[in-house]
């Protein structure tokens, strides 16, 4: 728990603590007079603090999570209400910042700053350069300002009509180190009587770690020159067969993810593990040159790891890229930590805050909205059954006949694989077009040893009316690539 301007010394809370037989531990920075004053405090049989450093407003430590390896550094912060103070306060955080680079980092508290006029409501709404310098902090320090879930302003002037001002002023702010670990997070406003700000909770639960990872075919898995080989092999060879053309289609993707996985594991391991590997191996070998002197083992074992180095760092580029969704940048340019960043972004987007549900009551809590969604989509089958054919008769009776017999012939063509294979082409990068995962860069890479199968699937789908050719090429993909 992080608490600003406690107007009291840091002894003071800790006889607190103690006449209340509270378990709790607490570091903190002393109030001048009545003014100001900023605490930790923590629960020692689940956190435990080490590292603690300490900036004007700025109060940090390390946590150990107890019963994992997990570390973070807590940053409690109390910011300045003079705007000549608001400068040096950025500056402190980008210099801590420095102190604990590549570690997870997590700052909470009242900044007393916004991040632009969005943030406020009521009085003068202007950019002061504070405001810019924040903004710029954040991206700059690769910071992700975590949204709340239920309202944005946690400060509020206690006035009525037109006299109101609220502004975001406290926030919690997380490193992307702590956003890649794909965790559940979320950030809440709290009730509070007798204060002009409002408390925010910051949620991260580590026991809902994703078990199963959705599988996805990674574009980087392609500069490994043998992997579509192994894949045309595997096609080959695979006995399943299904209810249609469809189906066996279907049934094959599915026995091919199991032998990506394990290929995957065999030929990559984990790139970013292995990239930090390489660079401290490099960093060992670079030192005893300085020790030792230059020898022509190690430069060979250097130049060896540089070209590991830079194949590895060229998967990354392509990983973060893919997961981005960012289509408009070449590979090649070194763009990773731009990727990096738009992937962040994406994930957060994304994130659903909150919901209604049938009673049209607004919830918020991760189960609630997870049961929302679930039974919304299992009650849509289950509409009762009702006898449509006269409105049908009615709809269609209004609808002239302007089809021709010769665009009637036309429509009705076989499909040919050069349509076909000029849609896959030309479909866009970097997505799944299927919730199976597999991207359109499989599709494309496999078109020699796929194209009969999928030439076969839209014409069996054609057969049965379900596309029809020359009308909309939306309509071959959606039937290739939607079960």
């Amino acid at each position: 728990m992080i608490l600003q301007e406690t107007k009291i010394s840091t002894e003071k809370m800790q006889e607190i603590l103690n006449k209340n037989r509270t378990r709790y531990e607490i570091m903190g920075q002393d109030a001048t007079g009545s003014v100001g004053g900023l605490v930790i405090i923590w629960n020692p049989e689940e956190v435990q603090f080490s590292n603690w450093m300490s900036f004007p407003r700025i109060l940090t430590g390390k946590a150990s999570i107890v019963g994992t390896t997990e570390e973070v550094f807590i940053t409690g912060v109390y910011g300045p209400h003079i705007q000549g103070e608001k400068e040096n306060f950025l500056q402190n955080l980008i210099a801590l910042r420095g102190l604990i680079p590549r570690k997870q980092w997590i700052i909470g508290g009242d900044f007393n700053l916004i991040k632009g006029p969005g943030e406020k409501r009521g009085g003068v709404r202007r950019t002061d350069k504070e405001v810019e310098q924040f903004g710029d902090m954040i991206r700059e320090q690769k910071l992700i300002d975590i949204q709340t879930t239920n309202g944005m302003h946690t400060w509020n002037n206690r006035r009525g009509g037109a006299n109101q001002i609220a502004s975001r002023l406290d926030r919690f702010l997380i490193s992307e180190q702590v956003m890649m670990k794909d965790v559940f997070i979320e950030e809440t406003i709290l009730p509070v009587a007798g204060s002009d700000h409002w408390p925010i909770k910051l949620e991260i639960d580590l026991k809902q770690r994703l078990a199963n990872k959705p599988f996805r075919f990674e574009a980087f898995w392609l500069r490994n020159e043998s992997l579509m080989e192994k894949v045309e092999e595997w096609w080959k060879a695979s006995e399943q067969r299904g209810k249609n053309k469809m189906n066996t289609f279907q049934l094959k993707l599915k026995e091919m993810k199991n032998k990506l996985k394990k290929w995957n594991k065999e030929e990559f391991g984990n790139i970013m593990e292995e990239k930090n590997m390489l660079e401290q191996r490099m960093e060992e070998l670079q030192q005893l040159d300085i020790l030792e002197g230059i020898q022509e083992g190690r430069t060979r074992e250097e130049g060896t790891i540089l070209n590991q180095l830079e194949e590895r760092r060229k998967q990354e580029e392509n990983l973060w890229k893919q997961k981005s969704r960012v289509q408009w940048l070449r590979e090649g340019e070194r763009n990773t930590k731009f990727f990096h960043k738009a992937m962040v972004q994406h994930r957060q987007r994304n994130r659903i805050f909150s919901i209604k549900n049938q009673e049209g009551h607004r919830v918020i809590q991760h189960e609630e909205i997870k049961k929302v969604l679930v039974n919304h989509f299992k009650n849509i089958p289950r509409e009762p059954q009702t006898d449509r054919s006269e409105a049908i008769s009615k709809i269609s009776g209004e609808i002239p006949n302007l089809v021709t017999r010769d665009q009637n012939l036309a429509l009705m063509r076989k499909i040919t694989m050069e349509e076909v294979e000029d849609i896959v082409r030309n479909m866009k990068r970097n997505k799944a077009p299927r919730p199976d995962g597999y991207t359109v860069e499989f599709f494309q890479a496999g078109w020699h040893f796929l194209a009969e199968e999928v030439l076969e699937v839209v014409e069996e789908a054609r057969m049965h009316q379900r596309i029809w050719p020359g009308i909309n090429s939306t309509l071959i993909k959606l039937t290739i690539f939607v079960p």
